[in-house]
């Protein structure tokens, strides 16, 4: 089977964000059994970081290589942003699109002829159209991170700065759109799933779900050395710099028990989190970590006192696989069908948070049952190699090779 990946993010090994780690998964997954291309945007500094053993073949559209590439995409990127009649609601700017369809034009020319083409994020899936013109006979699947319309919809709600009723409209009209006009859609949250049959019922046959990529820690060994609660993530990610601040502020200054130490544990901090750290020693900014393993291992527990974002959140799979006791709200758990109080603590308030860590020390048993609860559930619910074995299997029937 030969499949065309096209990526709006570059995957390679060590990549930063979950995406990315998920899209390297299945890349080099499908590569061990198919014959594999992988067409994708790259600047010159994440091209450095690339293995040169990869296992499949590379066509990467280069940006940001030199001063006037620079300037032409800063130019082309406000003016897609601003300009009122673009075609992709802000996704993907023209100048992206100007080289993809380059790189297309170079495959179609040498008569490549894929049987699947996978449109990995939403700003690929958005291209549906523009890449079946060039490959009109191959089937095409969106691999869907987020659905992006639940996102956008959340900060039209929280009236973010740029985020208006009439973008969320033409966005839904697209994504939606572009997804009835794939062959399957693959959503890797099985929330994001149950809300597309319900938008789009008469595509419902055509969508599924994978488990997204993340690092599993059922190898630690949970036991509490520490008072430390942990957050962690991506800390200039402005979702993650929100959430750790309203919790600091609206938890842990109120908490009973002054011993307990905020962790806050990830790349790039945000200068606010580390002006925080700088005023209270009881938070720690870690910066860049190799190895959490030993923060997971002798932390009391982990919070995702998430403010916002949409999709399954890899991080909250991370801490279940390490059976590191966890709070967290509606936002932290979607698309993780996990039991409150049995898996993982359920706070959607601060009041919340503060009556269970207040308590938290109260029954050692209940924490013990619940750190090996944590470990099976996700052995059971996450599997990431039966999700790809059942992924190749569509393809396959999909392509007609099976």
């Amino acid at each position: 089977m030969k499949i065309l990946f096209i990526s709006a993010f570059f995957p390679y090994e060590n990549v930063s964000h979950a995406g990315g780690k998920t899209v390297y998964y299945y890349l080099n997954s499908f590569a061990k059994d198919d014959e594999v291309t992988l067409l994708t945007f790259v600047t010159k500094q994440d091209f450095n970081k690339l293995d040169h053993t990869y296992p499949y073949r590379l066509v990467p559209a280069k940006y940001g290589y030199t001063v006037k590439d620079k300037v032409l995409r800063f130019i082309m990127s406000k003016a897609t942003k601003y300009w009122p009649l673009q075609k992709y609601c802000g996704f993907y700017n023209t100048y992206d699109e100007f080289l993809l369809k380059k790189k297309l034009a170079e495959l179609a020319r040498e008569k490549y002829k894929p049987d699947i083409i996978i449109l990995e994020w939403t700003q690929c899936v958005l291209t549906r159209e523009l890449v079946h013109n060039y490959f009109p006979d191959s089937k095409i699947v969106a691999s869907e991170h987020d659905l992006s319309v639940v996102g956008f919809q959340r900060k039209v709600e929280a009236a973010e700065k740029g985020f208006t009723a009439k973008k969320l409209e033409d966005l839904k009209r697209l994504e939606l759109g572009a997804l009835a006009q794939c062959d399957m859609t693959f959503f890797h949250s099985r929330e994001d799933l149950k809300r597309a049959k319900n938008m789009m019922p008469q595509c419902k046959d055509k969508f599924s779900s994978i488990v997204p990529y993340y690092d599993d820690y059922s190898t630690v060994k949970w036991k509490p050395t520490t008072k430390n609660i942990v957050f962690f993530g991506a800390l200039n990610r402005v979702e993650n710099v929100k959430s750790a601040l309203w919790f600091y502020e609206n938890v842990f200054c109120k908490l009973k028990d002054t011993s307990w130490n905020l962790v806050l544990l990830g790349s790039h901090p945000d200068e606010k989190l580390v002006f925080l750290s700088q005023q209270d020693e009881r938070v720690i900014v870690t910066g860049f970590v190799k190895d959490i393993r030993p923060w997971l291992q002798n932390c009391a527990c982990m919070i995702a006192p998430l403010v916002m974002g949409a999709g399954i959140k890899v991080k909250v799979l991370e801490a279940l696989s390490a059976g590191v006791p966890l709070l967290t709200n509606e936002i932290g758990m979607e698309g993780i069908n996990a039991e409150n109080e049995k898996e993982y603590f359920h706070c959607q308030t601060a009041e919340d948070y503060i009556r269970v860590l207040d308590a938290f020390f109260d029954s050692a048993d209940k924490l013990t049952t619940m750190s090996i609860a944590e470990k099976k559930f996700v052995k059971s619910n996450f599997d990431k190699e039966i999700s790809y074995e059942r992924y190749r299997d569509s393809l396959l029937h999909i392509a007609g090779k099976k």
